[in-house]
């Protein structure tokens, strides 16, 4: 329920207390605020009245089972469409207040004391000058330290020398087919 009062009521204390027209030393709440807050509020809070009363009326989406469920169907729509309604000329009324507020703020800020008018308009910048000059240039900077190293390897014990695999006895070269020719007579 509060999101139906708190909104509106805070946008209504700061309506006031901004009111151009209000004499200096008076409490904040003794301001006026545009009529259109009001108007708005009433639409917007009947708005969601209505369309919450749309729901509960509106019998579940299972079905239709009888011609009272249709009547109801129809009392909700109507209700519904009421409601929407309601939510567009809310809507036209927040821009009418919007623009009231906005209006009443930019007098305020105008007649508040020490304000001197409205806020001047965007300047660009003024160009740089030539930069400053320091006392001593600065001191070298200390050589970097060299390029990273990666850290030696960790100990490692040496490969296995290399033995030859032990002799084996060798077998006769295989006898060849066909033999040899016998070497030519003499």
């Amino acid at each position: 329920m509060g999101n139906f009062v708190l909104p509106e009521l805070q946008l209504l204390q700061a309506a006031k207390a901004s009111d151009p027209d209000l004499p200096s030393g008076q409490p904040a709440d003794s301001g006026k605020a545009p009529t259109t807050l009001l108007a708005w509020w009433a639409l917007l809070d009947l708005a969601w009245f209505l369309f919450w009363v749309g729901r509960g009326i509106r019998p579940s989406e299972n079905g239709i089972n009888s011609f009272t469920d249709l009547d109801k169907f129809q009392q909700a729509d109507r209700i519904s469409a009421v409601s929407a309604l309601l939510f567009v000329v809310a809507a036209v009324v927040a821009i009418l207040m919007v623009r009231a507020l906005t209006e009443g703020q930019t007098r305020a800020m105008a007649a508040a004391p020490g304000a001197g008018g409205y806020q001047q308009a965007y300047q660009q910048p003024q160009a740089y000058g030539p930069p400053p000059v320091y006392g001593q240039p600065p001191q070298a900077y200390p050589q970097p330290p060299p390029a990273y190293q990666p850290p030696p390897p960790a100990y490692q014990p040496p490969p296995p020398q290399y033995q030859p695999p032990p002799p084996t006895q060798q077998a006769p070269p295989p006898p060849q087919w066909p033999p040899p020719a016998p070497p030519p007579p003499q």
